[in-house]
């Protein structure tokens, strides 16, 4: 019995560790008339198409320049489904504030160097540049950044390799490989 306990054990470690991105794994269910992006195999582009039909075990889609092809959902090394839009804004913030901070560290260091005060050093300036600068170019960026707006994709199939390992008690460890297609 104490085996067969370890066993079952490290089983459930196995699966557990093996499991990673179950969320993103999660079936949505897709809808006629969702706009999706399928790779046939390694290498090729991502294709978007439009949803027209789920069959059994295939998909019905519509090509960008009108084409209509069935395609074997066992085939796919990819299936992702736009789910609405997303903004820009966070990675706009980023890069506007990056770069106000390093050019208000420039001239504030430049400018506290320059200045003949008794007890003041230029990193004092760099920084208070940099604070003030960098604060303005990342409200700044963060606007520019929320005009663009993409599609925000859910991933529904993606071919992995996983690898997982369990230790096995008195043994050493488990390997398990799981290979999805």
């Amino acid at each position: 019995m104490r085996t067969r306990g370890s066993l079952t054990a490290a089983a459930a470690i196995a699966l557990a560790l093996s499991s990673t991105g179950a969320a993103e794994d999660a079936v949505t269910p897709l809808r006629s008339g969702d706009r999706i992006r399928y790779r046939l195999s390694e290498g090729d582009p991502l294709i978007t198409a439009r949803l027209i039909e789920t069959l059994a075990g295939s998909l019905l889609v519509e090509t960008e320049d009108g084409r209509g092809i069935r395609l074997d959902v066992s085939s796919l090394r990819r299936l992702d489904v736009a789910r609405g839009k997303r903004s820009h804004a966070r990675l706009g913030a980023i890069l506007g504030g990056g770069a106000g901070a390093a050019v208000g560290g420039f001239f504030g260091f430049a400018a506290a160097s320059l200045d003949e005060i008794e007890g003041s050093h230029p990193l004092e300036g760099a920084l208070l540049g940099a604070a003030i600068v960098g604060g303005g170019g990342a409200l700044v960026g963060a606007a520019i950044g929320s005009a663009f707006r993409t599609d925000r994709w859910q991933r529904l199939r993606d071919q992995k390799v996983q690898l997982a390992l369990a230790p096995a008690p008195g043994r050493g460890w488990t390997a398990a490989v799981s290979v999805r297609f």
